[in-house]
């Protein structure tokens, strides 16, 4: 059963909600929050008066970007809101968006005291961006034209919209400004195809707005003479807007170009899974439709079949299962635009109000509270506030919520019913997200590279003012402590039941090691342990696990709560507090709780400013005792502290060095078990190697290579010259061969950044070294980009053997930048060997996989892997390959003999350190004694062994020989 998602004003507080100081804290009113306690029922909307009171309280922020055009080649009397510019989203894009709000109300309410002054703004920014145009002749504040460009055509859509609306109440020649423009950018749009892409970029959006200026000329201006050509046009936009590369069955599929999603129907843009995106291109479809509605009801129904193409597939299968209990949607792979912007609001009125969606419509009725309220708690008009992108976000929304009141007023279905969300799984491997919705929240996992991340939100208190506790934290949950944040993962079992889910995630921690992640998720809880496996040194000073972010500023409430055993503290919104709880437990807001251990403890951190787009983001995070250890928290979302306290009772962790299990209380009580194997202590633990000598490719002033040997990090070299048109370099060298097992290089990270941006890594360089140009020869190992902000960790397994190492500088940061730096500068380089080459611990290393280096039956000098009933000893001393049966050898074999000689050949590892080899003899295989060969010769090879011959001296009475082996150090 869907939970409760909206409450009776008079019992809107929980007993439970900590109160603040009045005198400290940020908080909503309540006068606020009566304002808003609208309880919705089916045939009641809601939506359609706030939005207006919305649209109407934005204009007093407006008012306040509104300028009048008085630049150079401005064209006369005329204005527009924002900065003027041709490009960018604060120019003609945002403009035009706060004129369709303009428009809207006037369209609303055309008898208001208001419209003499709307209709006078909305002539002169209309005009303004009519003339700007180039086709017009005038030039906007940039000292440009704007006009058939990529996005143009969602600009001049907005601008056509806002004159349609009120056309009878402009001047004739401000109408005809703006059709000119409207034909202008059909017949550039109408002769370029709809655009194809899917991965990592989508096209679904640009398709998308595309159609908005196509369908509204082949609707407003249904008698040009190009009107047809654009009516093709718009239906090829709108039918390629979403598409999968299957279209059997699709009975729109000869118009189809284009793919635009994943098979799933999921949608990436920005280089991950986006529902904003997803929900983008069918939002626009919605305003195409509405625009040509309003035109043209004729040219508006043979555009609906188009227009509706998988409009609802991609509702169904991808967001209504993403959608939360608060009307927003859920961000598995993290989040790039403001948080809680609520500009999905037109999107979800054109699923009601067209086709009659009762989960869209139920969705549509809050987010529209939702929209009012967060507008009224920034207090000065705006919609998204001080915690946004500024201006250009501002007109986006009202342009959306300008949108949305339309479609309540002109689709067919401003009223219907209403269906709250239910329990919904999702899995998308194509883009590789996790999600569960349940009656206590909502759960996801996103194991994409770079993406790697977990949310746990528990369900809404009450709607508004208790909407939502945490935030898309990226990285987030998975995968931190000591090895540094995930930077890929390998999703290596899923399993579904009813309810819930579990899973097994291999994630990796750049090249300091990996993260065998176990989940299990009921729907009521969320149960993750951490199992490390370091490669190399650790990546971060800091060993925090399971941080999770916090939204904690003005929009929920300014205030958070903190209960813990014995314990309470208040976190007022951006006050930069720190509080460490050295408790099993804490809860947060009487309604996400934490269990963690096996021993650690809590920290909270609360944001100093608004630091996320859209929020002020505090983190819980987790520091465990042992941080290389093994690691378990589970979440119990809308449960109280008091219940939660219960619950940690009944958390036992149990290990016996190899195995650890974790027991607690899951749904209704049932209790839940996990199991892992526990890692065993690496054998061959990486130590530095320091280099002996080396150089640079250059020096400034008194920045010497020195420094990058020093063990500092606060000093650096500097290069003298930045590594654009030649090549920069760092060279090391050895006195000894070294078996390189990782190198670290720590750039100089201050103002962000400004060490080396990409390199590659050679070993065995030849000498003497160029001064500009690259080295030639050398042995490339590793090859890519480096953090600006974080030192780069290249592990090496197999070890790599070699005398001299040379990083290769082939681009740089500058503050952050890259284009054109000054120079290059490295803060320390730091090279590692687990064992010295030729000995056996390097022969492990050489032969082994990393995930058996830490199991000892498998690289014990006595163990035996592949049961050829040689050990590992024998294996590394005769050269043969201790996982292959087939490759062994007794050690040795007859050679030949004659009247005074007998010979034996053997096999040898061709140059092993710390291994001794003695001949033993005897008469009675009882008792045994040293002996020498006469001689020995190298005969020849056989794989990775020598083969020799051994001579013996033939004696009259019968003898037996055999070689004892001896390890004498392993690294």
């Amino acid at each position: 059963m869907p939970h409760k998602a909206f409450a009776d004003p008079a019992s809107d507080r929980n007993p439970h909600r900590p109160v603040p100081d009045p005198a400290t804290a940020d908080r909503v009113r309540a006068p606020l929050a009566l304002a808003l306690a609208l309880l919705i029922v089916p045939g009641r909307a809601v939506s359609n008066p706030l939005y207006l009171e919305a649209l109407r309280d934005f204009e007093r922020y407006g008012e306040t970007i509104w300028r009048q055009a008085t630049h150079a080649g401005a064209p006369p009397g005329t204005g527009y809101w924002g900065d003027g510019n041709s490009s960018g989203n604060g120019g003609i894009r945002g403009s035009c968006g706060v004129a369709v709000a303009c428009a809207t109300l006037v369209y609303a309410d055309p008898d208001a005291p208001e419209t003499v002054r709307r209709l006078d703004q909305l002539r002169q920014a209309l005009e303004y961006a009519a003339q700007t145009h180039v086709t017009g002749p005038y030039l906007c504040r940039d000292g440009r034209r704007w006009g058939r460009g990529w996005q143009t055509a969602l600009w001049a859509g907005s601008m056509g919209l806002a004159c349609l609306l009120v056309q009878d109440r402009l001047p004739s020649n401000t109408v005809a400004m703006v059709q000119r423009v409207v034909a202008d950018e059909c017949n550039y749009r109408a002769a370029i195809p709809p655009a194809s892409g899917y991965i990592g970029d989508t096209k679904s959006e640009e398709n998308g707005w595309n159609s908005n200026i196509l369908t509204l000329g082949a609707a407003w201006l249904s008698g040009h003479s190009n009107a047809p050509a654009w009516l093709d046009a718009a239906k090829r936009y709108l039918v390629n807007t979403y598409t999968v590369a299957d279209s059997a069955g699709d009975p729109l599929a000869p118009w189809i170009t284009t793919t635009t999603l994943y098979p799933s129907y999921a949608l990436e843009n920005h280089g991950f899974f986006h529902p904003t995106y997803q929900m983008v291109g069918g939002m626009s479809l919605g305003d195409s439709l509405l625009m040509a509605r309003l035109a043209n009801p004729a040219v508006a129904a043979e555009l609906e079949p188009f227009a509706e193409h998988n409009v609802l597939e991609v509702w169904n299968r991808i967001l209504a299962p993403l959608l939360l209990d608060s009307s927003d949607f859920a961000y598995p792979a993290g989040l790039d635009w403001e948080l809680h912007d609520f500009e999905h609001n037109s999107y979800l009125a054109w699923l009601a109000t067209h086709f009659n969606d009762p989960l869209a419509r139920w969705a549509h009725e809050q987010v529209a509270r939702l929209v009012r309220h967060r507008q009224m708690v920034n207090g000065d008009g705006t919609f998204v506030g001080p915690s946004g992108g500024g201006f250009y976000r501002e007109a986006v929304e009202a342009r959306r919520t300008a949108i949305a009141w339309l479609h309540t007023r002109v689709n067919a279905h401003p009223t219907g019913p209403i269906e709250p969300p239910g329990p919904s799984f999702l899995h998308l491997p194509d883009v590789r997200v996790i999600h569960l919705r349940s009656d206590r929240g909502s759960f996801s996992i996103s194991y994409k590279p770079g993406r790697v991340m977990a949310v746990i939100e528990p369900a809404a208190r009450s709607i508004p003012e208790e909407a939502f506790l945490t935030t898309p934290r990226l990285p987030g949950i998975l995968g931190l402590g000591q090895l540094g944040p995930p930077t890929d993962a390998a999703l290596r079992e899923l399993q579904t039941f009813s309810g819930g889910f579990q899973a097994t995630l291999a994630l990796t921690n750049g090249t300091a090691g990996w993260t065998l992640a176990q989940v299990f998720c009921d729907g009521h809880t969320f149960a993750l342990i951490e199992v490390p496996y370091p490669t190399g040194a650790p990546a971060t000073a800091d060993p925090a696990a399971f941080i999770g972010g916090i939204e904690n500023d003005p929009l929920t409430g300014g205030v958070r709560g903190l209960t813990w055993s014995g314990g309470r503290a208040w976190i007022t919104n951006r006050s930069g507090t720190v509080i460490q709880i050295t408790n099993r437990w804490v809860c947060v807001d009487d309604r996400h709780g934490v269990v963690a251990g096996p021993a650690g403890w809590f920290e909270y951190r609360a944001a100093s400013g608004y630091n996320i787009l859209g929020a002020a983001e505090d983190q819980l995070r987790f520091l465990p005792q042992a941080p290389a250890g093994v690691r378990w928290a589970i979440w119990f979302p809308a449960q109280t502290a008091a219940e939660l306290e219960q619950h940690a009772a009944q958390v036992q962790w149990q290990t016996d060095g190899r195995f650890g299990r974790l027991t607690w209380p899951g749904r209704d009580g049932q209790l839940r078990t996990m199991e892992v194997n526990l890692p065993q202590s690496d054998p061959y633990p990486p130590y530095p190697v320091p280099p002996s000598r080396g150089a640079a490719s250059s020096t400034q002033g008194s920045y010497t290579f020195d420094r990058v040997l020093d063990g500092r990090q606060d000093t650096f070299w500097v290069s003298l010259y930045g590594p654009t048109n030649r090549a920069e370099w760092l060279w090391v060298s050895w006195d000894r061969m070294v078996a390189l097992s990782g190198a670290t290089l720590w750039p100089r990270t201050d103002n962000g950044g400004y060490g080396p941006s990409y390199v590659r890594l050679l070993l065995d360089v030849p000498e003497p070294l160029p001064g500009s140009n690259p080295p030639p020869g050398g042995r490339l190992v590793y090859e890519g980009p480096v953090p600006p902000d974080a030192p780069l960790q290249v592990t090496l397994h197999p070890p790599e053997v070699a005398t001299n190492a040379l990083w290769l500088l082939l681009g740089a940061y500058d503050r952050g930048n890259t284009n054109q730096p000054r120079n290059v500068q490295v803060a320390e380089l730091v090279f590692v060997e687990r064992a010295r080459a030729g000995t056996y611990g390097h022969w492990v290393l050489t032969r082994f996989p990393s995930d058996r280096l830490e199991q000892p039956e498998q690289v014990d000098p006595q163990a035996d892997p592949d049961q050829d009933q040689l050990p590992n000893l024998w294996e590394f001393a005769t050269g043969t390959d201790p996982l292959n049966p087939g490759s062994g050898t007794a050690g040795w074999g007859p050679g030949g003999y004659n009247a005074t000689e007998v010979s034996w050949t053997i096999f040898r590892h061709p140059a092993p350190i710390g291994l001794t080899e003695t001949f033993l003899q005897s008469t009675d295989l009882r008792g045994w004694s040293p002996v020498s060969p006469i001689r020995q010769r190298r005969i020849g090879f056989t794989g990775a062994a020598e083969v020799w011959e051994v001579v013996f001296p033939r004696l009259t009475e019968a003898r037996f020989y055999r070689i004892q082996y001896h390890l004498e150090f392993d690294r």
